[in-house]
């Protein structure tokens, strides 16, 4: 979804152009309306959707920085289009759904009533801090 990118870079005075996944993009048309409902000026926050191609043409653009969120092989695609700009990239590549889990039983508990960041996402990862637990 890209929150943890473009709520801080907004809250800093930064402008955004958000291209949510060609196979989200009723999300991230939703999470636009929603921000600009809020009072983000649309100008401010633009939704671009599309596939592939659609993202490429953004790397084109006089940007300064991209954050992205996927696969490795569309990373790469980024990072080799951005390095001769040496803007600000964010890769976070190839992750699952994932949580710590605590050792301590009310602790782990706890931790998954809250659910994950994106708590609309399924958990496909956990991490314990010893095995078997």
């Amino acid at each position: 979804m890209g929150e943890n990118v473009f709520v801080p870079a907004l809250l800093t005075g930064n402008a955004v152009l958000y291209k949510p996944s060609e196979v989200a993009t009723l999300t991230g048309l939703a999470i636009a309306d929603l921000l600009h409902e809020a009072g983000v000026p649309k100008p401010i926050f633009i939704p671009v959707v599309g596939a592939g191609l659609t993202g490429a043409a953004l790397l084109e653009q006089p940007i300064d920085g991209v954050f992205f969120t996927g696969s490795y092989a569309t990373g790469q695609k980024i990072a080799v289009a951005a390095a001769p700009k040496l803007i600000r990239t964010h890769l976070e590549l190839g992750g699952k759904d994932l949580a710590y889990v605590p050792a301590s039983p009310g602790a782990a508990v706890a931790t998954l009533a809250w659910g994950p960041p994106c708590p609309w996402l399924g958990l496909v990862r956990f991490f314990t801090p010893e095995p078997g637990i």
